[in-house]
């Protein structure tokens, strides 16, 4: 069974999670977008799909699922919301060619662990004071199965509880993630006048590492 584990790093992104949570290649691969010449446009579709794995509160009580990225995304834009400690990213990759753009928020959520772990909390996304515009990273995501309860976020900032109860709690948003990411199927999303598709509802950041 994969567990959760954050940690809080001395240096660098500050909150870290656990290479035990996110897929050993996650790490390992500098640019898993640079596949082999003699590779189809199937295999190289597969290559950026995302993993997105449901974590049924194995450690944190709350019902989540996780999204990591298949390959790196460009930090396009960074702004703090006016009054909050509540940061909204544009990230951007490339597809085939074409370039594409969606935008989450990024907040620090302390989350209680589940009955089996009594005592036990965890920090979920954070203040990434060191992200540049125009640097790739390695981005992991995640979106709820089922609205949070007043217990649930029992630990969590306002600014906090603002982001998680606004996110949908819609199990189809796992596979309409897998479409978008690997066919540029955006159908389930809103997509604004710049071509920006808006995922603030859909799944927040978790951890953010640079290449």
């Amino acid at each position: 069974m994969i567990i959760i584990v954050v940690v809080v790093g001395a240096l660098g992104l500050g909150f870290i999670v656990s290479k035990k949570l996110l897929n050993k290649s996650f790490y390992e691969s500098k640019n898993p977008l640079t596949p082999a010449e003699t590779e189809t446009s199937n295999q190289k579709a597969d290559k950026t799909a995302p993993l997105i794995n449901q974590k049924n509160r194995e450690l944190l009580d709350i019902n989540m699922y996780l999204v990591l990225f298949g390959q790196f995304l460009t930090l396009v834009r960074q702004a703090e919301i006016p009054g909050t400690n509540i940061t909204e990213h544009i990230w951007g990759f490339s597809l085939r060619g074409q370039d594409y753009r969606f935008r989450t928020y990024n907040v620090a959520c302390q989350l209680p662990g589940t009955a089996a772990y009594p005592g036990y909390s965890e920090t979920l996304g954070g203040q990434f004071e060191s992200l540049e515009i125009g640097q790739n990273y390695n981005v992991a995501f995640f979106g709820l199965l089922e609205s949070p309860t007043e217990n649930e976020l029992r630990l969590a900032s306002n600014d906090c509880k603002t982001v998680l109860r606004g996110l949908r709690t819609d199990s189809e948003d796992m596979e309409r993630l897998r479409k978008f990411f690997a066919t540029r199927d955006t159908a389930g999303f809103a997509v604004d006048e710049n071509g920006i598709m808006d995922l603030t509802k859909v799944i927040t950041v978790i951890q953010v590492d640079k290449l």
